[in-house]
């Protein structure tokens, strides 16, 4: 039990990381803001003079990988006609 919610954990965090990693480069599209790299997304950014909270950035991440995974189930069911 502990291995498949560690597991969860993982995946959301990353799927997470992907998805604000993904509309963070949309958004700083040709603007003049600071770029995160990937790592930075799932990690946390380094160097940062703020103080940073690991927990916090990973619960984020989490939380944004299950309404995407909700958010997939959904456009699956309404495909399907389950919905």
């Amino acid at each position: 039990m502990y291995f498949f919610r560690n597991f969860a954990g993982y995946l959301l965090n990353y799927i997470g990381a992907s998805v604000r990693w993904f509309f963070g480069k949309i958004l700083n599209f040709n603007k003049n803001r600071t770029e995160f790299t990937f790592k930075e997304y799932l990690y946390g950014p380094k160097n940062s003079n703020d103080h940073y909270d690991v927990f916090g950035h990973q619960f984020n991440n989490r939380w944004i990988g299950a309404l995407f995974f909700f958010l997939i189930a959904l456009i699956i069911q309404k495909i399907l006609g389950l919905y």
